[in-house]
């Protein structure tokens, strides 16, 4: 985790060749699902009832882990399109692995530095994945930047405030 975190292109390509290595992709990611859903809960309101919130922390954790699929899905995509030839499964193990700066939103639970914690993380594996996109597909880093970008907006922004949101303005039946 600490080599993907500072961006070393090896441990990309090792993990984009070696299928074995899936468990540590989703190690990863799991610690970070486990990571937000556990500052989710320290930092909420303690009004909700035991149920909600163990319901929360599971919204959390499940959107960390379908957040990391849709990102995996938009880049092997578009990589494909500008002619690398990587597998979904290969392109999941290597977002994946990217994902370990993700661990650091533990500390957004500092009342201070919560969101200076927390944009700084978001940032921090914005970059990590792209630059596994960028060595894993064979890309520059322009091209890699375009499935970093989009699907960072989609797991981390767009996917967190729907399922969020249904979370807490369920639909009427």
């Amino acid at each position: 985790m600490v080599s993907a975190s500072m961006l070393d292109n090896a441990l990309f390509i090792s993990f984009r060749n070696r299928s074995e290595k899936v468990i540590h992709s989703l190690a990863t990611v799991s610690i970070v699902g486990i990571s937000l859903a556990v500052t989710l809960g320290y930092t909420t309101s303690k009004t909700t009832t035991n149920v909600q919130y163990i319901q929360m922390m599971m919204v959390a954790f499940s959107t960390v882990m379908v957040g990391w699929m849709m990102w995996s899905f938009v880049a092997k995509v578009m990589c494909n399109v500008w002619g690398s030839t990587i597998k979904f499964r290969d392109m999941m193990r290597v977002t994946g692995i990217a994902y370990s700066p993700g661990a650091l939103i533990l500390f957004a639970t500092i009342p201070i530095l919560d969101q200076f914690i927390l944009f700084f993380v978001w940032v921090w594996i914005l970059i990590a994945v792209t630059q596994s996109i960028k060595s894993a597909s064979n890309i520059g880093f322009m091209k890699a930047a375009i499935p970093g970008i989009l699907g960072w907006f989609m797991s981390w922004v767009i996917l967190p405030f729907l399922m969020l949101a249904s979370f807490f303005f369920p639909v009427a039946n």
